[in-house]
């Protein structure tokens, strides 16, 4: 500025006068945001806020008129409150601004480039053990620990959670759970607050016995095979038993037991239950036993 003092001519007076040519300083600010690789994203509710300075030796000059910017080279907006990015598909955007004082004087454009992100996050529940489904249930081992994986382009700021009739909590490390039936809700938070969809899981445990028994049948001391027509010979004295034993899978739970062998000879397909040490003893001639059992 450049102030000319009062000159008196006569009767006429000149005030002083202020000479304003300094550019305004314009600036950009922003909240709810994620930098990720060098790269802003910015959510649908965070807010972009413009403003701008005309100052001259820590003095207001002329002061600001209005404050002007524009999203990806579209059409000119006036700046009259912060900026939201609801009505937006998600993209790259670039955002310009610049601000003119009262004197007329235009400020250097600023640019602010940014990624919207308006995808909410994927969450899922899982187990040291993988999950087992039967019976139109999803079982787990109550003994290993669940915990929640979610992915987001933003970042998971954090997942929340609840166990039946509980209240929900913010998830922190894997737990574990007892036995029973659980109904468990829970959803993530990304770092510029997109909010995923409520999801619900209900699990079962212990977990079922999916293995089934093993049956083999036991020959007498006194039996003969021939490797040449791979047929086994017994006399007629001799009798076989059958032995069956249910053991526990992989990824079962407790085996339960069994709880009946059964069996028949030949072509009488009528299935006869077998109790336990009994003998079977067959007549002279070729036989085919066929035997099974249930836990």
């Amino acid at each position: 500025p450049q102030n000319l003092k009062q000159v008196y001519y006569g009767w006429q007076k000149i005030d002083e006068v202020i000479v304003d040519y300094t550019k305004p300083q314009s600036s950009i600010s922003y909240d709810i945001s994620y930098n990720k690789e060098e790269q802003l994203i910015l959510g649908p509710n965070s807010k972009i806020i413009l403003s701008a300075n005309d100052v001259y030796n820590n003095n207001t000059i002329s002061g600001i008129d209005k404050i002007k910017y524009n999203i990806n080279d579209t059409a000119e907006n006036i700046y009259t409150s912060p900026i939201v990015m609801i009505g937006y598909n998600e993209n790259y955007y670039n955002l310009k601004t610049y601000s003119i004082d009262k004197a007329g004087n235009t400020s250097d454009i600023m640019s602010l480039a940014y990624y919207l992100d308006k995808t909410p996050p994927v969450t899922e529940i899982k187990s040291e053990n993988d999950f087992v489904y039967f019976d139109n249930k999803i079982w787990f081992n109550e003994t290993k620990k669940l915990f929640f994986n979610s992915q987001d382009n933003s970042g998971i700021k954090k997942i929340m959670y609840k166990i039946n009739d509980g209240d929900y909590q913010e998830y922190k490390n894997p737990f574990v759970l007892n036995t029973g039936t659980f109904i468990i809700k829970y959803y993530a938070i990304d770092n510029v607050d997109n909010i995923e969809n409520e999801k619900t899981i209900e699990l079962h445990s212990p977990l079922p016995d999916l293995t089934p028994p093993v049956t083999e049948i036991v020959f007498p001391d006194t039996l003969y095979y021939n490797q040449q027509s791979e047929r086994l010979y017994i006399n007629q004295k001799s009798y076989v038993k059958l032995k069956a034993e249910d053991i526990k899978g992989g990824n079962d739970g407790t085996a339960v037991g069994v709880d009946y062998t059964e069996y028949y000879i030949d072509n009488f397909v009528d299935w006869l239950r077998y109790t336990l040490d009994y003998q079977i003893f067959f007549n002279e001639g070729k036989h085919t036993i066929y035997y099974r059992s249930r836990d």
